[in-house]
């Protein structure tokens, strides 16, 4: 089956003008604990991340193109990002069938629009 008869088989959306104000800010710190266990002690190091603070988005909270709600669970779910600006806009993560995470870059000081294409993969 070529691309587009598979494409044509799915259900898909297009969301135009969606407002991302998500911003992925995310830092990876490094450090050092120390654990008392039952009177033992012992050094540890890891690694944690702070401030992830993307925007969670869930399907049944966008309107398509037609002024529809798309449906609170989608199989497989891919979403596309046609940015309409200067800056850019990214998932972070997967989809999963509920919605996604979305972010806009860090270089951006105001949130952006950008129009999405969600297609039903499963």
């Amino acid at each position: 089956m070529d691309s587009l008869s598979y494409l044509r088989g799915r259900r898909m959306w297009a969301a135009p003008d969606f407002v991302v104000w998500g911003q992925s800010s995310e830092i990876s710190i490094f450090y050092i604990e120390l654990a008392s266990v039952g009177g033992a002690s012992r050094i540890m190091f890891n690694e944690g991340n702070v401030g992830q603070s993307g925007q969670g988005v869930e399907f049944k909270d966008i309107v398509d193109s037609r002024g529809n709600s798309l449906p609170i669970s989608i199989s497989q779910p891919k979403v596309i990002i046609q940015s309409k600006s200067q800056y850019q806009a990214f998932l972070l993560g997967k989809e999963f069938s509920s919605g996604f995470l979305i972010a806009r870059e860090a270089s951006a000081s105001e949130p952006i629009t950008v129009d999405l294409l969600i297609i039903e993969m499963g």
